[in-house]
């Protein structure tokens, strides 16, 4: 099984602000755990408006190394247009970052 981390659960993992996340993650092999993309571009804005941008920065960049990164493509972007048209037709639309992520084909945690 692959695991697509969200924004929120690495900065929690990287702060240690979740016993149960830090838990969670190390019982699971890193080839097994997977970061967007989008979900680093969210985490170097976090990083770029911190006090101490650099070393936030610098955990980040260690942080990334131990997973793959999902790339966010053409066919992602086609697929994020039908499924934000189709939540759009039906009333539910959800924040577009989350949107970009939920595109991605693994199970978020």
């Amino acid at each position: 099984m692959k695991y697509l981390l969200d924004t929120n659960t690495c900065i929690r993992f990287i702060n240690g602000r979740s016993p149960a996340i830090r838990a969670k993650l190390l019982t699971i092999d890193d080839a097994e755990i997977a970061i967007s993309a989008i979900v680093q571009a969210e985490m170097y804005t976090v990083s770029a408006k911190s006090q101490t941008s650099q070393r936030s920065r610098e955990v980040q960049e260690e942080f990334f190394q131990r997973f793959v990164t999902i790339p966010f493509d053409r066919q992602a972007a086609r697929i994020y247009g039908d499924i934000r048209g189709h939540l759009e037709n039906q009333g539910t639309p959800i924040g577009g970052n989350d949107l970009l992520i939920a595109r991605q084909p693994s199970r978020i945690i």
